[in-house]
């Protein structure tokens, strides 16, 4: 009856030990997914009642799968501690993801390994090429973002206080310092738009990004500073609309036909690169420079020419 009975404790004593372990669920919300297609990773945290040491991940999983943001739930009531990531990829295959290592107080916890599938959508190359469609944000409603800033202003109360001590510091200077005479500065030389740009791309071709592998990144700083011309020449708030939208609203502002359609291929060229992964050869890439200074001479303004 003893042996019976102190089976039967240690049985009791071991189920109490499982139902309290502490575990961390890894889990998708969808496990097949097509390029590009975002997902949610989850870590669900169960029991953890120490201090969680969290593994390093930054803007990749691994080398076909990105993180584009995280989000942290807190745990409230029975309801556990839940952080998400959005991830995303854009090469096809199976991915299979190991255990994520957390470590509470001194304890190394593993989650369960994950397998992410990613296919590829079908193409009718006997269809014209259109734009790529804008990235819709993700449903994130007001009241969690009140939440998430709170709960980074806990976790990151180091930013706002040195901040204000900077304030403090600056207003102190600067009441120490006006009663100085000031010395009226020189005037700076403001070149006019169209060469200003034409220096930029010089800058941009001497990185030799392109030729060094980077062809994304080359067309990146390239439409980036095509794109901040043509909001200072037209007034037109290019950075913020897609190639079509940019190229329609253009039309109106007395730009040529030529410029226009120089200006059309680079961007159009440029997100090929940038989203369908498209690599141009040296015609290509030397060709998208030598359009933009084109482009750049064509959209100069009149006073400017007669100024020089």
């Amino acid at each position: 009856m003893k042996v019976l009975k102190h089976s039967l404790l240690f049985i009791a004593y071991a189920g109490a030990l499982v139902s309290n372990a502490q575990e961390i669920e890894a889990s998708f919300s969808k496990k097949k997914i097509l390029i590009g297609e975002q997902v949610k990773l989850t870590f669900a945290f169960n029991n953890i009642t120490g201090n969680i040491t969290w593994p390093v991940l930054k803007d990749t999983i691994n080398a076909h799968i990105e993180i584009i943001d995280s989000v942290i739930k807190p745990a409230k009531d029975k309801v556990p501690l839940v952080k998400e990531y959005i991830i995303t990829s854009f090469d096809s295959g199976y991915y299979a993801i190991p255990p994520f290592k957390f470590l509470v107080d001194s304890l190394m916890v593993e989650t369960n390994p994950l397998l992410l599938e990613v296919h590829t959508v079908a193409v009718d190359t006997t269809k014209e090429f259109k734009d790529i469609k804008e990235i819709k944000a993700e449903n994130y409603s007001v009241s969690e973002k009140v939440k998430d800033f709170f709960q980074w202003l806990l976790e990151h109360w180091y930013i706002p206080a040195g901040m204000l001590l900077l304030v403090i510091a600056a207003v102190w200077w600067w009441r120490k310092s006006r009663k100085k005479e000031v010395v009226p500065a020189e005037p700076a030389v403001v070149l006019p738009l169209h060469e200003q740009l034409l220096l930029d791309l010089d800058a941009l071709d001497k990185k030799q990004l392109w030729q060094n592998g980077q062809a994304k990144q080359y067309y990146v700083e390239l439409t980036d500073l095509l794109r901040v011309y043509i909001e200072k020449r037209f007034e037109v708030a290019a950075l913020e609309q897609t190639t079509d939208q940019l190229t329609k609203n253009l039309k109106s502002s007395g730009i040529s036909y030529e410029a226009l359609e120089i200006l059309r291929s680079i961007l159009q060229m440029a997100d090929m690169v940038k989203f369908a992964k498209l690599i141009p050869g040296q015609y290509e890439n030397q060709g998208a420079l030598d359009n933009a200074k084109r482009f750049a001479a064509l959209t100069r303004k009149i006073e400017e020419v007669v100024n020089e």
